[in-house]
């Protein structure tokens, strides 16, 4: 499950200054859920301390089946990071370093079963099903990102400990 909060980009250092969530968070139609979701992204993030650690890049090739709307195969490619972020990087892609160069992420979603067709593909280019985590490909490529230790069912970074 997803939790989102519509802001402006502009806004999002005075959001994170001032918690005032109900100023900044879009809200449509007076719906309580974008304000409520805002509410809980500021909890966390004081609650636990969190600072940003690596951004995330990468170009999404999504392709959704004419004949099963609950079948989305997508390409991840061009998985590119930048460790440490501040809010007015998030959309600057200078300085983003490449991870897993000449590679993409296969990913296949789906929520009623998993297609015969898309199953004989698989075994005949011998794909094998794998659980990866972006985030972790890119804080691994540097020398300040220690290996990753399993605490209370959550994973940490030891140099952020």
């Amino acid at each position: 499950m997803k939790f989102r909060s519509p802001l402006h980009y502009g806004n999002l250092d005075k959001l994170l200054q001032t918690n005032a969530v109900e100023r900044y968070v879009i809200s449509e139609n007076s719906s309580q859920e974008p304000i409520d979701n805002g509410r809980r992204f500021l909890y966390h993030l004081m609650r636990k301390s969190l600072r940003p650690t690596v951004l995330v890049v990468y170009d999404r090739e999504p392709y959704y089946c004419k004949f099963n709307p609950h079948l989305r195969i997508t390409f991840d490619k061009n998985l590119r990071h930048r460790i440490f972020p501040t809010t007015q990087c998030l959309f600057n892609d200078t300085g983003l370093k490449a991870s897993l160069a000449n590679h993409f992420i296969l990913e296949i979603k789906f929520t009623l079963g998993f297609p015969d067709w898309l199953q004989s593909i698989i075994r005949r280019y011998d794909v094998t099903r794998q659980a990866l985590s972006k985030y972790t490909i890119c804080l691994a490529q540097h020398s300040c990102a220690k290996p990753l230790t399993r605490t209370k069912n959550r994973i940490l970074s030891q140099s952020l400990l």
